[in-house]
């Protein structure tokens, strides 16, 4: 078992703890590392055992002074031990923080491998969630490279972009009458969604304010150049089924930038926009990119956890209490917005070969009514129209619409989305597909 430049050390340990006292079952775990091993280098155990979490956590409250180690226990899924002779910490991974990381249905040579490849790709120890680590990792990239004043806050608050905040594609319409007749409802799941979206502009720096005066628009061409947020004006944008409210509704950049291609009847005005801008996410993109594409499933499940979290702290009220410099609405914002876009000229693309239209969207997932199962097949992958998504399920169109699925009157980007409950329910009539 190797180390590199002082990162942890890591091991599963699936066996339980019987009739072990506490303090011989750690100096066991800490005699199963080499005894070479620095003081600085951390030693970590991931538990998969709950029944021997449970006695771990039993046992912890029985340590007393005098005993050879203290702990510190952090929420329900780590315990740090501290030998009091200094010689160095111990920390237990409890089955939660597996899960978190997507490892708990890996097998153990699996995990260790995946884990070990990730350090050694971003440089930072698996020890905390997955949200924390890779906003760690972000850190430490950029001060590896000399370049940490890229990432400063702005001086002034981040409310506009807090209370602003982007908007996610979720919604659903009813079927079309040449629609009702089709057999299958098709999913399509786009693969790593928000990380293909990271390589977006970002704002650096400060920002500023802007809005029109006597109701003239602000140049829209100008606006979808500058990182921000915008209140827009205009009658709703119909595209495929989809009516999109503008009428003073803030969106940033990105969807900007695609209204501005679609359609010319709207209007901006006002907007918190930044003059300096940079691919913040754009090395962070390039070391994940490659391993979400991949095939080793341990591994792409960590960098998953990873992204897919990361961009959900950038905006939690605990980076916000804390002050840190990572608390930035603004770029997850245009994160998740530039998702969406490009969403949208996928929708259009396959519109454009197919003459289909999606009959629902749930974040990064088309639903499309189709009447050959196997078109399903032939609109993924590298010759497909859409080659970077993977057919997630095909159901049982006919027997949704008798249960009432797809029967609303409501199509509205606002009011009618397709929720967690509408995701369940068509579940019931999945007949194929790569995923329950």
């Amino acid at each position: 078992m190797s180390h590199q430049k002082n990162l942890n050390v890591h091991l599963l340990f699936a066996s339980t703890l019987e009739k072990i006292a506490i303090c011989q079952w750690l100096l066991s775990l800490w005699e199963m590392f080499p005894a070479e091993l620095p003081r600085q280098v951390g030693r970590v155990v991931w538990l998969r055992c709950d029944d021997t979490a449970k006695a771990l956590l039993r046992s912890i409250k029985k340590l007393r002074d005098s005993d050879p180690w203290e702990y510190q226990l952090s929420g329900e899924d780590r315990v740090r031990f501290r030998r009091r002779d200094g010689l160095g910490t111990l920390v237990i991974q409890l089955p939660p923080m597996l899960a978190e990381w997507g490892l708990d249905s890996h097998s153990d040579d699996d995990c260790l491998s995946a884990i070990n490849a990730y350090q050694g790709l971003f440089g930072v120890d698996v020890i905390y969630n997955p949200s924390g680590t890779g906003l760690r990792a972000l850190r430490a990239d950029y001060a590896r490279n000399g370049r940490s004043e890229r990432l400063a806050p702005p001086k002034k608050t981040l409310e506009p972009f807090k209370t602003h905040g982007p908007q996610a594609l979720t919604w659903i319409r009813p079927l079309a009458d040449d629609e009702k007749g089709r057999r299958w409802l098709a999913a399509f799941d786009k693969s790593a969604s928000y990380l293909r979206a990271s390589d977006v502009y970002c704002g650096v720096g400060d920002y500023d304010w802007c809005r029109t005066v006597d109701c003239a628009s602000l140049d829209v061409r100008w606006a979808s150049q500058q990182p921000g947020v915008w209140r827009l004006g205009g009658p709703p944008v119909q595209f495929h089924g989809l009516e999109i409210q503008l009428e003073n509704r803030w969106f940033y950049t990105p969807m900007l930038k695609w209204l501005a291609a679609t359609t010319d009847l709207f209007y901006v005005l006002e907007g918190y926009y930044f003059s300096e801008r940079a691919q913040i996410f754009r090395r962070w993109r390039e070391k994940m990119l490659p391993i979400a594409d991949g095939d080793k499933c341990a591994l792409r499940s960590m960098c998953k956890a990873t992204y897919t979290r990361s961009f959900g702290l950038l905006c939690s009220e605990f980076l916000a209490k804390q002050n840190d410099q990572l608390y930035r609405p603004d770029w997850r914002g245009q994160v998740i917005e530039e998702a969406a876009a490009r969403m949208l000229w996928n929708i259009e693309k396959v519109y454009q070969a197919l003459k289909l239209s999606p009959v629902a969207i749930y974040d990064d997932c088309l639903f499309y009514a189709i009447d050959d199962m196997r078109l399903a097949g032939l609109m993924v992958g590298a010759s497909g129209f859409l080659p970077q998504f993977k057919v997630k399920g095909v159901y049982d169109l006919s027997a949704a619409l008798d249960a009432g699925l797809f029967n609303d009157t409501i199509q509205t980007f606002i009011t009618r989305e397709w929720s967690d409950s509408d995701a369940r329910g068509i579940e019931y009539f999945r007949v194929g597909g790569d995923e329950q």
